[in-house]
């Protein structure tokens, strides 16, 4: 299991606190997952760190996702404008919010948790379909996409990331067909 780096409190007491994380490990089943935490002792907190579906959640587990950009991890990571979502019963709740006095919490049932961040991700990956097509088609009409994106990101509804065509990765994102 690996910890997530992040800077508790000095009240959170770490040896109750199991969090597990990048469990997108192809390698590892939820079986498995589920036989290993079964070792762990039920005064220790699950903490999943993952994007997992509400259906592989299990009761008094924490869904705590992430939501950090590729290419820019650490400035999303110090970035206070971006609140924690966390997936948590009411008692956990509780006690997690002096865990982080210095970051806005959204508390939220653990299932909630991770259907938003499903949701989110299905929507920015249309938001990436839809720049690679805009791209496309400035391509055929021998019009500057960058000039169209920049108009788009001036309005605050359609908002400033995932516009990237090609990517940081100089790639097209999510592509499923040959741009």
């Amino acid at each position: 299991m690996a910890k997530f780096d992040v800077e508790y409190e000095s009240s959170v007491d770490t040896s109750t606190v199991a969090i597990l994380d990048s469990l997108t490990d192809s390698s590892v089943t939820w079986t498995e997952l589920h036989e290993a935490i079964k070792i762990i002792p039920d005064r220790t907190k699950i903490v999943i760190r993952s994007t997992v579906g509400p259906n592989n959640l299990e009761d008094k587990w924490i869904h705590w996702p992430e939501f950090l950009r590729e290419n820019n991890w650490e400035e999303d990571s110090d970035d206070k404008s971006i609140p924690f979502i966390i997936g948590a019963d009411g008692a956990t709740q509780s006690e997690m919010e002096s865990w982080f006095t210095n970051r806005k919490t959204i508390f939220v049932s653990p299932k909630t948790a991770a259907v938003y961040k499903l949701s989110r991700n299905a929507m920015l990956a249309a938001k990436v379909t839809m720049a690679n097509y805009i791209h496309k088609v400035c391509v055929e009409q021998n019009i500057e996409y960058n000039n169209v994106s920049s108009l788009l990101k001036e309005h605050a509804n359609l908002g400033t990331s995932h516009w990237d065509v090609p990517g940081p990765d100089g790639e097209y994102g999510l592509s499923l067909i040959h741009i």
